[in-house]
């Protein structure tokens, strides 16, 4: 035998700038420490505007050395779950039954310094999130239900067919001489590989796959038509705050592809946004309004209602199964915002930013001066071209409006929110703008990102100058909660 026979000595590197570089192989970077999974189940997405179908990648890095004496059983359970059996639960599922795709599959690798496991399918657009729910199912199921015996000796049958036709093959018998040396294998790893296989059972499975399968901590990548599948994916994703990241074909954080137009400022679209809306006096002679919302949030009916009045006063009280869950009053000097039972007192920029928003069409307030907003430029979103506007109220993130080019109406805001003092990322789509009194509204808001995750709410009752109670509007005392 030549294995153990052949010594070549090490690279030579040089170092440049605190970093090694190898003739050859350039540079190289040493990891310091495994890589750890997300505190969070995130989605990921690099967007392909148009596309059919969307490559899906659920994925985390495992702390699975190839010496631990869980790494045949681990390899077992992910052979079950998606390694290349036909029977796998993934292909099983996504394809037979549900027939959303041609192949499902799952990897579980081992590695001296880090591990790492990744689910992988290509779906229709449409059922983009549909396939990223039954990959979590399908590794929940594996974590909480023991697997059946057929299904255990099926995929170790596939397991030791693979392992003794590696064998044919000169370049495995030196891979295994390597690995055994590289890894610090025992030296009868590779020799007792089948009978450890065959000890293999079904809690070994169950019990491998509650430290191994991490559901709740995955980044769910996805490539595919952002604007087809963004929603749909933010209940997938268990960041509090940030649920989905976007990010460019090279991996880093997206920035839009504006265009700056010539011959268009800020001012214009904002005076066509008044125009399309109703013109400023068909808006001067409202100086009311009432607007009442509907939707459901996971089978809870939720109920928002805003009241405008007159001097900028502005109140909002949402409502979710018939308990007021968040409610804000600005008398039109202070605010509070009450969150369940805790109440706090709007101050600073946050103030600014309410005082900014407290009426129906607020750009047409003579009071905010035009360096406040700034016209970044113009983009593409949903096949359409919109004009993308930044508004600066003091804080550290401005309110971004998208107006429609062609129409001029307002069709998105994004605005960042608090609660209980940590910010969040709120997206607000217009759609089927209504004439109320002289002035079109609209009546559909989609809205995720905030603290009723994804939720569309449809108005079901506007009411033109109305008869505010005395007490609509009125503050009381903020208490400290104990």
């Amino acid at each position: 035998s030549h294995f153990g026979q052949w010594n070549v000595p090490p690279p030579e590197g040089a170092i440049e700038n605190g970093e090694e570089q190898i003739p050859g192989i350039g540079l190289v970077r040493y990891l310091r420490t495994p890589a750890t999974e997300p505190v969070y189940r995130k989605v990921v997405i690099v967007d392909r505007p148009g596309a059919s179908q969307s490559l899906i990648r659920v994925e985390y890095p495992v702390n699975l050395v190839p010496k631990d004496i869980r790494a045949l059983k681990a390899q077992v359970m992910n052979t079950i779950l998606g390694g290349g059996v036909f029977n796998a639960r993934l292909m099983q599922n996504l394809r037979e039954d549900k027939g959303f795709t041609y192949g499902a599959y799952s990897s579980l690798e081992s590695d001296r310094y880090n591990g790492s496991f990744s689910a992988q399918v290509s779906v229709r657009t449409e059922v983009t999130a549909q396939a990223v729910a039954e990959i979590l199912k399908e590794m929940e199921r594996l974590r909480t239900e023991p697997v059946g015996q057929d299904e255990l000796e099926l995929a170790k049958r596939y397991m030791a067919g693979s392992f003794a036709r590696g064998l044919e093959d000169p370049r495995t018998v030196a891979r295994f001489a390597l690995n055994t040396a590289l890894y610090g294998l025992p030296e009868d790893h590779y020799a007792t590989y089948l009978k450890r296989l065959e000890g293999v059972t079904a809690e070994d499975v169950r019990s491998v796959a509650n430290v191994y399968l991490r559901p709740e901590n995955a980044v769910i990548f996805v490539v595919g038509d952002k604007e087809r599948i963004r929603r749909s994916l933010i209940p997938l994703s268990m960041e509090p705050f940030e649920p989905v990241t976007e990010l460019d074909v090279d991996g880093r954080p997206k920035q839009d592809d504006l265009v700056m137009p010539p011959d268009t400022t800020v001012q214009q679209v904002i005076e066509k946004y008044i125009a399309a809306t109703g013109g400023r006096q068909a808006i001067a002679k409202v100086k009311g309004l009432k607007v009442v919302c509907t939707g459901n949030l996971a089978k809870a009916p939720v109920k928002m209602t805003e009241w405008f009045g007159a001097d900028g006063r502005y109140r909002k009280d949402v409502i979710v199964d018939g308990q007021l869950l968040q409610q804000i009053i600005f008398d039109g000097r202070k605010a509070v915002e009450r969150l369940s039972s805790v109440s706090e007192e709007l101050t600073g920029d946050r103030l600014a930013e309410l005082a900014l928003w407290n009426s129906p069409v607020p750009e047409v307030d003579a009071l905010q001066p035009p360096a406040q907003r700034t016209l970044e430029g113009r983009m593409a979103m949903g096949g359409k071209a919109v004009y993308k506007v930044i508004t600066d109220h003091g804080g550290p993130n401005g309110t971004v409006d998208l107006f429609d080019a062609s129409s001029g109406l307002k069709v998105r805001r994004i605005t960042t929110q608090y609660n209980y003092g940590q910010p969040y990322t709120v997206t607000m789509d217009f759609s089927d703008h209504r004439p109320v009194a002289g002035i079109l509204l609209p009546h559909t808001i989609v809205q995720d990102g905030g603290f009723l995750g994804v939720i569309e709410l449809i108005v079901s009752e506007v009411v033109a100058d109305p008869s505010f109670p005395e007490d609509t509007f009125r503050i009381k005392q903020v208490v400290d909660p104990e």
